[in-house]
């Protein structure tokens, strides 16, 4: 068990590999091209959340539209 390395010296072997230990700049610029960036118009949850409210919207209206068929069927039955 001795051999097996920590996460932080994991993380600081491949930081000298890449020979970004010592230069906060030149540690930024290249592991920068190894990390995905996010769109920093949007987190994580933005996503599911308009999903969730845009789907609330379409099961709003789609209710909205059988009660007023219904409502017009009732009408239609009572002669108005």
């Amino acid at each position: 068990m001795a051999d097996q390395k920590s996460q932080a010296d994991k993380f600081k072997e491949a930081a000298r590999k890449l020979e970004t230990d010592d230069d906060p700049e030149r540690f930024k610029e290249r592991v920068g091209k190894l990390v995905k960036r996010r769109s920093p118009a949007r987190s994580t949850h933005e996503a599911p959340t308009e999903e969730r409210a845009r789907q609330r919207k379409a099961a709003q209206k789609s209710e909205d539209a059988e009660i007023d068929e219904r409502v017009r069927a009732n009408l239609k039955d009572h002669g108005a």
